[in-house]
């Protein structure tokens, strides 16, 4: 299934961590920021089965993938893009400016 295969590639992409390669090491902190993020994205609609909590979890878990990839790389664009998307579509986020708005 794909959220097996899913588990497998998090498993894989956590194996740089200790490599001295900080291209390397940053993207893999983005794959799993990608991973986690689709993850997100498909638990976002609750009449299908998405929950808004695991929605919430994955969200943090991108953001906080795509933060360490660009404290290795401060330069890596994609990961700043990834970020600011997903701050865009956050769930508490959507909230944050409703409240302020009212």
């Amino acid at each position: 299934t794909q959220s097996t295969w899913a588990e497998q590639a998090l498993k894989w992409f956590y194996l740089p961590e200790s490599s001295d390669d900080a291209v390397l090491r940053a993207q893999a902190k983005f794959a799993i920021g990608n991973l986690y993020f689709d993850w997100a994205m498909m638990h976002h609609n609750v009449s299908q089965g998405g929950a808004h909590q695991q929605q919430v979890a994955m969200i943090a878990l991108a953001r906080e993938a795509y933060k360490d990839a660009l404290r290795i790389d401060p330069a890596f664009t994609d990961a700043r893009f990834n970020l600011e998307l997903l701050d865009r579509r956050s769930p508490e986020k959507r909230v944050e400016g409703w409240q302020s708005e009212t």
